[in-house]
């Protein structure tokens, strides 16, 4: 929910993977959303798929090191 609530988009999603040798690879990624009246419906197709392709990255190429307790990277720019 975004700007006190006053756009409220309920949205469910699942992921199927399978995998390739020693990693996992998605396969397919369905999604329901909710969202009330679409008043251009190609920019919420738009905003749907833009949201599961950073969750992608996200998920699958990020990555944190820790060390001494901590997390190595404190910057967007240290991230590797």
């Amino acid at each position: 929910m975004g700007r006190g609530g006053s756009f409220r988009t309920y949205v469910a999603e699942a992921v199927e993977l399978h995998r390739e040798r020693d990693r996992l690879a998605v396969r397919r990624v369905f999604c329901a959303v909710d969202p009330g009246l679409a008043v251009n419906p190609n920019t919420l197709t738009a905003q749907i798929e833009g949201g599961i392709g950073f969750a992608m990255t996200t998920a699958l190429k990020s990555k944190i090191t820790f060390a001494n307790g901590g997390a190595v990277e404190t910057n967007l720019r240290t991230i590797r």
